[in-house]
């Protein structure tokens, strides 16, 4: 009693207060300890999420890159063929200049249309074969953004075949361009705006192939992925 007058604490409830007062330091190293780990997993998570674009940036540039250059040479190739059908001979042949001429040949006016739409044909062509084999399932990050590319890129260059007829139809425009060298000989005898329509029809095919086969949506996940 005596000891309790003078305020010390009897042995029990001392080692009491000890006891709690060791809990509540746990509980603060436990909550420290959280705490880090919450940050550092929220750093790598960031750092993750980071590579994971830098790495989608990365295919998209260098899928961009070997889809342009599969185009120029199917475009030039298209070109070739139908000179050499007509027995051109080939006087230069160049990819980094988009350059194929030649010397000679029998053209009438059919082959010569087709020389002029031959260049945007082929690569479109190919690029409808390599979407009806197009693996769906894959999950392979290079595979899905080159294939959209590879797809994008032929389409794409449709829509001059789409533009132009409606300038050639209201101006006088220079024949300097496959489309304009195309209609040069195609409007002696037809509408220019049929080859417009004919471009929206090659165009729709080759997006619906794309959503058929989940190309458009693969890429899509790709670049969004987190």
């Amino acid at each position: 009693m005596e000891q309790a007058k003078r305020g010390v604490l009897p042995e029990h409830r001392s080692n009491h207060w000890i006891d709690k007062t060791k809990e509540r330091e746990e509980m603060q190293i436990n909550f420290l300890f959280i705490g880090k780990l919450h940050i550092k997993k929220s750093r790598l998570r960031r750092q993750d999420w980071m590579n994971k674009k830098m790495k989608s940036i990365g295919y998209i540039l260098l899928s961009a890159g070997i889809a342009i250059f599969l185009y120029i040479l199917l475009h030039e190739f298209g070109h070739m063929i139908v000179m050499l059908s007509v027995g051109a001979t080939i006087t230069d042949f160049s990819i980094f200049t988009a350059h194929v001429s030649a010397d000679g040949g029998n053209y009438t006016d059919l082959s010569d249309m087709f020389m002029n739409v031959n260049g945007a044909l082929l690569p479109l062509i190919i690029s409808y074969l390599y979407t009806l084999l197009y693996k769906k399932g894959s999950t392979k990050s290079f595979y899905r953004i080159f294939s959209y590319m590879f797809m994008l890129i032929p389409i794409a260059s449709m829509f001059a075949w789409v533009f132009i007829p409606f300038v050639y139809l209201h101006t006088d425009v220079p024949i300097n361009d496959d489309v304009t060298k195309f209609l040069a000989v195609f409007c002696e005898s037809y509408h220019p705006l049929i080859v417009s329509v004919m471009a929206v029809v090659l165009i729709g095919m080759g997006v619906f192939l794309m959503i058929k086969k989940r190309v458009i949506y693969n890429f899509i996940e790709e670049i969004k992925q987190k």
